[in-house]
């Protein structure tokens, strides 16, 4: 990964007459990034999220219908809070040592921003190395972060119908829990807390409370299989940032795990039924 450069300090007069310590040019370098982070108008959000090939079948056939059907997504999301948007006519590139390199990242053709799957070239690789980098204003500006894996978590298959659902990644490594649910019939996404726009992007919460997530009642109101996805985000941290708003930026990694989770009275119906296998006509 890039390493941000070193910034090299003497003893002027002016430390001394700020009263700093001699770890004060530290300090002054330190504000000074601060200030020039949160100054600078332009900011990038990312995501890179993969999933763990399924054994179930129905989970197979859940996530092959949804967006994350290749494995993987990687999404981003440029703002210039000058222009109060997202600027036009960038090329983002994304980079990873599991993908072979730098890839031009695609604009989303379902809304804001860019975006890249697994037909695309991309892969997710535990303990990869990535980044995604802008250049805007004839200034390079990235961000990175490395891929973790996906977090030890166990659902019970049955479960009452309209009863939520708590989430916990308490004691593992990871910065956030992230979860979404599927519809194992439609693959529709039916809750999720992943930003799927610029708008929803904001500062969520953080330290514990960030590992705890409760699935709403209202998600399991029907009678059905649902695909629960549970994954544990590790996001970029203060020193993996170049040229962008430090405030607003942001790069999360994570790897989802399925699970299925059954809401039927009957557990019988929670199971696909068995293929029959066709009749081959008799020879003659």
């Amino acid at each position: 990964m890039r390493a941000r450069p070193t910034l090299s300090c003497s003893a002027p007069l002016l430390l001394a007459a700020l009263s700093l310590s001699t770890s004060g040019c530290q300090a002054l370098f330190s504000l000074r990034d601060v200030v020039a982070g949160v100054v600078e108008p332009f900011a990038i959000q990312s995501t890179h999220v993969g999933v763990v090939p399924p054994e179930d079948p129905q989970l197979i056939e859940a996530i092959s219908g949804s967006e994350y059907g290749s494995g993987v997504l990687t999404r981003l999301w440029p703002y210039d809070a000058k222009l109060g948007g997202e600027p036009d006519g960038l090329q983002p590139l994304f980079q990873g040592d599991a993908s072979g390199g730098r890839v031009v990242m695609l604009p989303d053709p379902e809304g804001s921003g860019y975006r890249l799957d697994g037909e695309d070239g991309v892969r997710y690789t535990a303990g990869d190395e990535i980044e995604v980098e802008v250049s805007y204003e004839g200034v390079p500006r990235w961000i990175q972060v490395v891929a973790p894996e996906a977090p030890a978590v166990a659902f019970a298959k049955y479960h009452g119908a309209g009863e939520p659902i708590r989430v916990s990644l308490a004691g593992q490594d990871y910065t956030r829990a992230l979860v979404m649910v599927l519809d194992v019939e439609t693959s529709e996404t039916l809750w999720s807390n992943l930003p799927s726009s610029a708008d929803d992007i904001e500062v969520g919460a953080r330290g514990a409370e960030a590992l705890v997530v409760d699935i709403p009642a209202d998600v399991f109101a029907e009678e059905s299989v649902y695909a629960v996805g549970v994954a544990g985000a590790v996001e970029a941290g203060s020193d993996d940032y170049a040229a962008l708003n430090t405030a607003v930026s942001g790069f999360t990694a994570a790897r989802f795990e399925f699970s299925t989770v059954c809401t039927f009275a009957d557990p019988d119906l929670c199971d696909p039924p068995d293929e029959v296998p066709e009749e081959v006509p008799a020879e003659r």
